[in-house]
């Protein structure tokens, strides 16, 4: 077999230049009706040429009419534009799922009292095989620095977190300025009886009340949270424009439901001495941004 390929490429090596007469003639009359005058070389170069246009025409055919929906792996028009649609929604959907999520995380520590946990540092696993003991030992000087940078900081943040959690003293002023514009008005008009202390897990303030004073919303905003708990009484919460929230605790009634749309100063609930509490009848009120804590003292005109 080998030899008759050999063959047959020394032939048109040998014949790659030679011309042939190709005529075609009327078996009756014997009249030539056309004659060509041909090479294996010509032959060649007229296949791979009209190949080539063969090819790109179909791919052009393919590309640039509705015949390519017919092709395996297309899709048509109308299922395409509906795959970007869906997509689209889906990212939509994506993101706002991780919003809400982040929402009802802040809303949930803001009802619990509970702080944005510190990120604890896992201890380094050990192992007795050498190979690993030697991996660790061999650590490099950078590493080292870096390792004693990472604990020095992490060391400030706790420090920092433990006095006061991102108060109002540690804000920008740009901070202060956004929360000072909401313009807020008294819960209710009493007396500071307990001060803001993150210290001690109390991330509000105590106002002295009376049975049934009318307690009010301190700005314009949506209620996202009603509810009784067993140690905190009747709670509401209320959303206000930049990421601001003010918590009512200890009410004896609640006058709003969730989702309800309330002004500064409109009545919300009647104070009273809900759930566990030593200090008797008054409203404990928090206000939180980004999720952290913030003194109510330096925004509300109390005593």
């Amino acid at each position: 077999m080998w030899k008759n390929i050999r063959k047959f490429f020394g032939l048109l090596k040998l014949n790659w230049k030679t011309k042939y007469r190709l005529v075609i003639r009327n078996d009756t009359t014997h009249q030539d009706k056309l004659t060509m005058l041909l090479s294996p070389k010509n032959v060649f170069v007229v296949s791979v040429t009209a190949a080539v246009i063969l090819i790109t025409l179909t791919a052009m055919l393919i590309s640039f009419t509705p015949l390519r929906v017919y092709v395996p792996g297309y899709t048509t028009p109308d299922e395409y534009r509906l795959y970007k649609r869906m997509a689209h929604r889906v990212d939509s959907l994506d993101n706002l799922f991780r919003i809400n999520q982040q929402y009802y995380d802040n809303l949930d520590r803001i009802l619990n009292d509970r702080q944005i946990p510190d990120e604890e540092e896992k201890p380094v696993e050990t192992n007795t095989r050498d190979s690993e003991k030697e991996l660790f030992v061999s650590t490099s000087e950078n590493q080292k620095a870096e390792a004693e940078i990472r604990t020095e900081a992490a060391k400030l943040l706790a420090q920092q977190d433990a006095i006061a959690p991102l108060t109002i003293q540690n804000q920008t002023l740009s901070v202060r300025a956004r929360l000072n514009s909401l313009n807020f008005v008294p819960p209710l008009h009493g007396v500071a009886i307990t001060d803001f202390d993150p210290n001690k897990n109390h991330y509000g303030i105590d106002i002295l009340a009376k049975q049934g004073d009318a307690v009010c919303c301190v700005a314009d905003g949506v209620i996202v949270y009603t509810g009784f708990d067993a140690a905190l009484g009747y709670v509401v919460v209320i959303q206000h424009n930049g990421n601001v929230l003010s918590v009512y605790k200890r009410n004896a009634k609640l006058l709003k439901r969730d989702g309800y749309i309330v002004t500064a100063g409109e009545p919300i609930a009647q104070a009273g001495s809900s759930g566990i509490s030593e200090t008797g009848t008054h409203l404990h009120f928090e206000m939180w941004y980004n999720g952290y804590p913030v003194n109510p003292l330096n925004y509300l005109p109390l005593k």
